[in-house]
Parts: C-alpha cells; sequence; structure tokens
C-alpha cells in the first residue's frame, strides 16, 4: 500500500505541474486569445492531479499505519 500511496503521491504532484504549465490561450493572427475551454481543462486537470495527490496520502498513511500494525503483533506473538 505504501508504495502505491507514493506512486500516487509523485504522479499527482508532476500532474498537478503539467497541469499548472498548460497553456489557456491559442495564437490566433500572432495573438494570444484567452480561450474559456483551455481554461476549464487546465482547471480539471488541476483537480485531478489534487485527487491524485491526496489518494496517495492516504494509501502512503494506510501503508504506515498498516505496516506498524503487523510489527506490534508480530512481536507480541
Amino acid at each position: 500500500m505504501t508504495t502505491w500511496g507514493l506512486g500516487a503521491l509523485i504522479a499527482g504532484f508532476i500532474w498537478s505541474i503539467v497541469a499548472y504549465n498548460m497553456s489557456t490561450c491559442a495564437l490566433i493572427e500572432q495573438r494570444c486569445v484567452e480561450n474559456i475551454f483551455l481554461i476549464a481543462a487546465r482547471e480539471s486537470h488541476l483537480r485531478y492531479g489534487y485527487l491524485l495527490m491526496l489518494v496517495g496520502i492516504v494509501f502512503t498513511v494506510l501503508g504506515i499505519i498498516r505496516s506498524v500494525y503487523k510489527r506490534k503483533t508480530t512481536k507480541a506473538a
């Protein structure tokens, strides 16, 4: 679980960086014109990145708790 969590955390971080750097304007007649669809796509991808990071944090914490619990129960037996 911990490796899945760390993988999702890293993927979410990279996804957010790429989404943050997405262009929100289209080049029309040598001018940058803001495009509402590109802005919406950027916001959507940023949310996916945040969701991946949240899932990564949850799985990492669950993996750590699981390994600590396993260690305590095997010592007691």
